[in-house]
C-alpha cells in the first residue's frame, strides 16, 4: 500500500507493502449492565430495577429509579429526563454520564463510555506513559473525548481526505472495528485535512464515514494537533497509527499496528 508523506514543506507518495488483515470470528456479547453507580460525591446508589434506598418503591416518573434514589442522586423524581438532553436518568447512569448535566450524555454514535473517564492522570505521550485527553468534533457534531474510552483498547488512525492510501485503510479499519468492537476495541479516525488540505468540517467527517461504511468515531484533527503528540519526526507518513491501551496507556505510536498486536492488547 502507498503511504503519503506529510511535512510542513513537502507532500509526496511512495510504495510500501502493507499486509491485509483476515476477518476474525464473531466476538462474544457484552456482560450484564451494571446495577449500581457512584455519584460525584463518592456514594454508591443501587440502580437494580425494583430496589430502593428506602422502604418504598415509588418511581413517580417511571424512569427505573425510585424517588428515594433520585433524591440521593440529585435528580428530579418527577422528571424521567432531569437535564432535558433526551436520555432518561437511569440510562445515563448505566452509561456513566451525568443525568444532571445536559452537556454530558451518551454519544449519538452509541460508543460505550467507561466509568474511569474522570480518573485518568496523564504522564506523557511516549510508549508506556498515560496520554492526555482530547476534545474533538465528530461526524455527528458532538465533542468526542478520548478518556471516555479509558477501559477499552483504542486505535487512533491519522488520515486525510486527499490521501489515497488513507481511503484504502479506512475500508479495512471499518471492517476490523466491527470484528472486535464487542471485545472492547475502538477505532478513532483522526482526519487532519479535507480534500483541499483544509480543516475538515462536520460535513466532511460525515462524508468520510458514509463513503467507507464507518461506524466508529471520525474526528477533525485540526492542524494535526493530536497526531503530533505521537510523532517521531516533523515529517510523517499517512495513514499512521497510534495504539492506546486500557487506562489510556500509549502502547505504540506513529507506526502500523497489526491484527496480532490489537488482539494481544484487548481488555
Amino acid at each position: 500500500m502507498r503511504l503519503a508523506i506529510v511535512s510542513l514543506a513537502l507532500i509526496a507518495c511512495h510504495d510500501t507493502p502493507l499486509a491485509r488483515m483476515p476477518p476474525l470470528e464473531d466476538a462474544p456479547s457484552d456482560g450484564p449492565v451494571p446495577t449500581s453507580t457512584e455519584t460525584s460525591g463518592g456514594s454508591t446508589v443501587d440502580t437494580t430495577p425494583g430496589t430502593s434506598a428506602s422502604t418504598e418503591d415509588v418511581d413517580s416518573d417511571g424512569d427505573g429509579l425510585t424517588d428515594a434514589q433520585e433524591t440521593q442522586l440529585g435528580t428530579d423524581p418527577q422528571d424521567p429526563d432531569t437535564d432535558g438532553d433526551g436520555f432518561e436518568d437511569r440510562d445515563e447512569l448505566e452509561q456513566h454520564t451525568d443525568p444532571r448535566s445536559a452537556a454530558d450524555h451518551p454519544y449519538e454514535g452509541g460508543w460505550p463510555i467507561d466509568a474511569c473517564r474522570h480518573d485518568i492522570q496523564p504522564t506523557g505521550n511516549a510508549v508506556g506513559q498515560i496520554t492526555g485527553d482530547f476534545a474533538l468534533l465528530d461526524q455527528h457534531g458532538e465533542t468526542l473525548h478520548l478518556h471516555d474510552f479509558c477501559g477499552q483498547e483504542v486505535l487512533l488512525l491519522s488520515s486525510a481526505m486527499w490521501c489515497g492510501p488513507c481511503q484504502d485503510e479506512a475500508r479495512d479499519m471499518a471492517e476490523l472495528y466491527r470484528e472486535y468492537e464487542d471485545q472492547g476495541f475502538l477505532v478513532i479516525t483522526l482526519l487532519g485535512e479535507n480534500e483541499f488540505g483544509g480543516v475538515p468540517s462536520q460535513r466532511n467527517l460525515a462524508q468520510w464515514a458514509d463513503a467507507f461504511g464507518i461506524d466508529h468515531p471520525v474526528v477533525a484533527d485540526r492542524n494535526w494537533q493530536v497526531t503530533s503528540r505521537y510523532l517521531r519526526s516533523a515529517s510523517f507518513s499517512i495513514p499512521t497509527m497510534h495504539l492506546i491501551g486500557v487506562g489510556a496507556e500509549v502502547l505504540a505510536r506513529d507506526t502500523w499496528v497489526g491484527e496480532a498486536q490489537i488482539r494481544n492488547n484487548l481488555p
